[in-house]
């Protein structure tokens, strides 16, 4: 069974249209990207956030460092995740953010799977079911695709 989500306590169109604040300082310029899981799309900000009215549901947000930490690609899409452990959503991990994932923070009821390669081959770690403040040695700061079911 799946884990409740804050999703589930708040409707999409709310989270969606609520900016994204960080937790922590900015490490620096265009240090956190948004990626638009169907379309590929992707913008770099000073800070985490999502355009109000973009739309979009939060579905997980990959961080460079421990404890949410450095850098991060937060990944959206136009619906949440299903619950019928089919995967929702899959993409490369590439530039600046392939082989530097190091914590990951679920969101929009998506769990997230991560492989050492592109197209979801290699090693592979996850599901990550809940967030997770250090994904654990086995594909620290080598992921390469991911996988949100």
């Amino acid at each position: 069974m799946r884990r409740t989500t804050l999703l589930l306590a708040a409707p999409a169109f709310l989270l969606a249209a609520l900016p994204f604040t960080a937790w922590a300082a900015s490490p620096g310029p265009s240090a956190h990207c948004v990626r638009n899981v169907e379309t590929g799309d992707q913008e770099c900000y000073d800070d985490m956030r999502l355009r109000k009215g973009s739309g979009s549901v939060i579905l997980a947000v990959l961080f460079t460092d421990q404890e949410f930490g450095g850098r991060s690609l937060t990944l959206v899409g136009p619906r949440p995740c299903k619950d019928d452990d089919a995967s929702d959503y899959r993409g490369d991990l590439t530039g600046q953010w392939a082989d530097s994932v190091t914590a990951v923070q679920t969101w929009g009821n998506c769990w997230v799977d991560l492989y050492e390669q592109p197209a979801r081959t290699g090693g592979h770690d996850g599901p990550f079911k809940e967030d997770t403040r250090y994904i654990g040695p086995l594909l620290d700061n080598r992921a390469r695709s991911f996988t949100l079911s």
